[in-house]
């Protein structure tokens, strides 16, 4: 965001020093102020990092609005404070340096040398079908290099073919009243939209480049919110796992350059995820394959969500892993794979997922998971901090926690005594079954160095015990040493041991390679 503060602060002493830009240089004031804040509410931890996430594109949007306005001499445009689409001026002199700031935060886009003002959108609608579930109001494509082609007009033959095959109940209308002169903004679609009392619009533009169409589709998501927001899995009580609802604002709308073939099952398997029929929605998403990360993140989220609610939770696991290899720090995905994966019984890598999500931000229904899965993994210290944290940055949450914080206080007490009690085994003679006791202690207690030496002495004095073997195993996943777990693993099997029985000493082990088989065949 450094460069946008750079650039915010370019624009605004360039429109200060000139009186006639007195309209414009109020905008930017504002625009300033909502960045300021938007920060301000950002590290203090009240604005989450997908709102945050969205409010900076929307500051981004209104900015580089404003230098449209400057480059066409515009200085008194109509509804100044609105937030239309993203849209790149092709030259600006004054603002040659932030302008490519702001470029590189979006990584790339499209120029127009003479961005035209927003169209009038009149009241003209389509007629759908009175009965109909699901309206889709698709406008005609803006043709930047003129010709005759009509993208809508085969998104609607083949979403209507498929509607019919599927006996979905959706409305699906060309509104030819429409004449497009730019690129439309999402803010106008969504007025236009709910004017026509459509659920979903697409629109977008098709150029030639060389031998090649290029075509761009918009969409925007105009229904019911709360029935289009993505499942989170949580906590709910002491052993439940429970669904709620969570509207992730990354994909009701976007841009998408792909087949248009790929933009018609989106949209088809939005429509029957919104209309219920989740069977149906099921087999036109698996169908979609494509290349697109706007497009994966929509399909394999909706996917995933359709598999938890089918019950089918192997194959929401899989989808995760596909959406998560593309957009790897999506929180949502990354919430409802760790807890996944701890039904599976693979609390490390749920306790990966979970971490990872509380690096972007703090949340006490994630800190609760992790701390399940740290004391179903034997980490009573690291579930006992969990749950204290809990306490701290949501005290009204302590009845809920106050069993499982006193449960592993009990367990670190437990094992800082063993410890105490026992032989200093670097002085004193100790059997396999003290060393073992020990150093199970100290991984308990996080005390790995301890831990790992006396495992190493264990597994030089007993080659051929696959105790001392799985258990250092288990404390090098804990770490997050995998390439050095692998390679004691592969050691453990030259030496003999069978890897069964290292799987049936420690189950984590076996999950750990179940899971990364899962992975890599995924991606092959």
């Amino acid at each position: 965001n450094a460069e946008t503060a750079q650039a915010l602060d370019s624009v605004e002493a360039f429109l200060k020093a000139d009186p006639r830009y007195k309209t414009l240089y109020r905008e930017a004031v504002e625009i300033s102020a909502i960045f300021q804040k938007t920060q301000r509410d950002e590290q203090k931890g009240v604005l989450s990092f997908e709102n945050a996430g969205l409010r900076y594109s929307q500051i981004n949007d209104r900015l580089l609005n404003l230098l449209d306005y400057i480059e066409t001499d515009n200085l008194e445009p109509d509804g100044i404070s609105a937030q239309p689409a993203k849209r790149y001026v092709a030259r600006w002199w004054l603002l040659v340096i932030p302008l490519i700031l702001i470029a590189g935060i979006f990584g790339g886009g499209y120029f127009f040398k003479k961005p035209p003002k927003q169209p009038n959108i009149g009241p003209a609608c389509p007629r759908f079908e009175p009965t109909s579930e699901f309206n889709v109001m698709v406008l005609p494509y803006l043709l930047l290099s003129g010709g005759q082609d009509q993208p809508q007009a085969l998104i609607v033959e083949r979403l209507e073919n498929l509607r019919e095959k599927y006996k979905l109940n959706t409305s699906i209308q060309i509104n030819q009243q429409f004449k497009p002169d730019h690129l439309l903004s999402y803010d106008s679609a969504s007025i236009y939209g709910k004017r026509c009392n459509a659920k979903m619009v697409i629109w977008g533009r098709s150029e030639q480049a060389g031998s090649a169409k290029i075509i761009k589709t918009r969409f925007k998501f105009l229904g019911d919110e709360d029935a289009f927001a993505f499942t989170q899995l949580k906590w709910q009580g002491e052993k439940q796992v429970d669904t709620v609802k969570t509207l992730s604002s990354l994909v009701s709308q976007g841009d998408m350059t792909n087949d248009i073939e790929e933009v018609i099952l989106l949209v088809l398997g939005v429509s029957a995820k919104e209309t219920g029929n989740m069977e149906t929605a099921i087999a036109v998403l698996e169908s979609l394959r494509t290349t697109d990360s706007t497009t994966l993140l929509v399909r394999n989220m909706m996917l995933g969500d359709s598999y938890i609610g089918t019950g089918q939770n192997e194959k929401a696991l899989r989808t995760y892993d596909t959406l998560l290899q593309v957009h790897p720090n999506y929180w949502l995905a990354l919430n409802n794979r760790g807890f996944l994966l701890m039904e599976n019984g693979d609390n490390l890598g749920a306790i990966d997922d979970f971490t990872t999500v509380l690096d972007k931000k703090q949340d006490s229904d994630v800190l609760i998971a992790r701390a399940k899965a740290y004391q179903q993994s034997d980490q009573p210290l690291k579930a006992k901090t969990d749950y204290e944290a809990v306490m701290k940055i949501e005290p009204s949450r302590a009845p809920e926690v106050k069993k499982q914080l006193e449960e592993t206080s009990r367990q670190v007490e437990v094992e800082n005594n063993l410890i105490r009690q026992a032989p200093d085994v670097a002085v004193a003679p100790a059997t396999k079954n003290e060393i073992l006791e020990i150093s199970e202690a100290n991984k308990k207690l996080g005390n790995y160095k301890d831990a790992s030496r006396l495992l190493q002495k264990g597994i030089e004095a007993n080659p051929k015990d696959p105790k001392f073997y799985a258990s250092k195993i288990e404390l090098l996943l804990q770490q997050g040493n995998k390439e050095e777990a692998s390679t004691l693993f592969s050691e453990a099997l030259a030496n003999g041991i069978k890897k069964e029985e290292l799987f049936q000493l420690k189950p984590s082990i076996q999950k750990h390679y179940e899971t990364r088989r899962r992975v890599v065949l995924k991606r092959n």
